[in-house]
């Protein structure tokens, strides 16, 4: 993972880029209720992570890292437990109206297109996430069920999100500068 101290950018290649899909389900019309009980900081990152781990959904080394960053997770652990001990925390918000989301909106096979590997290069500022994905890999279950269409702004998260679909070559160099 490459950080860039003056713009606090992060660079990274994942094989695990679907697991950022999830952010459609959390930003569901049925869960705005529940995405306002999320007044913690980094709120938002902690409860992708939590769903992502129900789904068992594990991150690459990668995307923990940047995970683990993200959720603001402290301590000499490394990546990977400072995660694993999300998991056992107790959630902020009831995870029962998200399951019930994933469940209802989300489908079983789109459920098996988010467990798949999907390599992915993500670039992340304090402002944007931009996920590159290859076009040769969009998967139509994912794409009935809205997941892998661009979120935009999340106040929640506080970040822009932007799913881009590239060239082979491309998505491994990140296409254009966001």
């Amino acid at each position: 993972m490459t950080v860039t101290a003056t713009q606090a950018e992060v660079d990274f290649h994942t094989g695990r880029g679907g697991l950022f899909f999830l952010l459609n389900v959390l930003n569901h019309p049925g869960l705005r209720a529940w995405r306002g009980t999320l007044h913690e900081p980094h709120a938002g990152w902690r409860e992708l992570v939590r769903l992502a781990l129900r789904l068992e959904l594990a991150p690459d080394a990668p995307l923990t890292g940047f995970l683990a960053e993200a959720c603001a997770l402290e301590g000499e652990q490394d990546p990977v437990a400072k995660l694993a001990g999300l998991a056992k925390l107790p959630a902020r918000a009831d995870p029962v109206a998200v399951d019930r989301a994933v469940l209802r909106h989300v489908g079983d096979a789109a459920l098996r297109a988010l467990r798949a590997e999907r390599p992915a290069r993500v670039r992340a500022s304090p402002s944007h996430v931009d996920v590159h994905l290859r076009l040769a890999e969009v998967d139509l279950e994912l794409r009935r069920g809205g997941l892998d269409l661009d979120p935009g702004w999340l106040p929640w998260l506080g970040r822009v999100v932007r799913f881009h679909y590239d060239r082979s070559d491309a998505a491994d160099r990140g296409g254009s500068s966001p």
